[in-house]
């Protein structure tokens, strides 16, 4: 059975028209302003990638470099490391032979998580 027009205060409305309202009021709230992101992820996601593809390409001295400057972006802009930086990092620090920067990159990786799981 087909739904009946329904009459409100002398005027006519239909599903067909309170839907399309929604609809039109859904696609302009999708339009506003998109929230930043909660993580600095800086190239660490390319890193990774060309690590594992593109062995020699990303050195741990290019990583290194380039985890420290998403790590001061992040301070920069007052968000978050993304998690695993600074893990890679010390991964990366491990690789350059530099073993009490990896053990100190590692201690803060366990430390950002533990206020992540509290921030969040």
């Amino acid at each position: 059975m087909p739904y009946q027009h329904k009459r409100h205060h002398g005027k006519t409305y239909s599903r067909t028209a309170a839907r399309a309202t929604l609809l039109a009021i859904a696609i302009v709230s999708g339009c506003a302003t998109p929230q930043a992101d909660l993580y600095q992820w800086g190239r660490y996601e390319t890193l990774i990638l060309d690590m594992y593809t593109k062995p020699g390409k990303a050195t741990p001295a290019e990583q290194i470099q380039q985890l420290e400057a998403t790590i001061q972006l992040a301070e920069n802009q007052n968000t978050l490391v993304g998690p695993g930086i600074y893990a890679h990092l010390g991964f990366m620090y491990t690789l350059a032979n530099k073993p009490e920067k990896a053990q100190a990159a590692s201690n803060v990786d366990r430390h950002t998580g533990a206020v992540r799981a509290v921030r969040l």
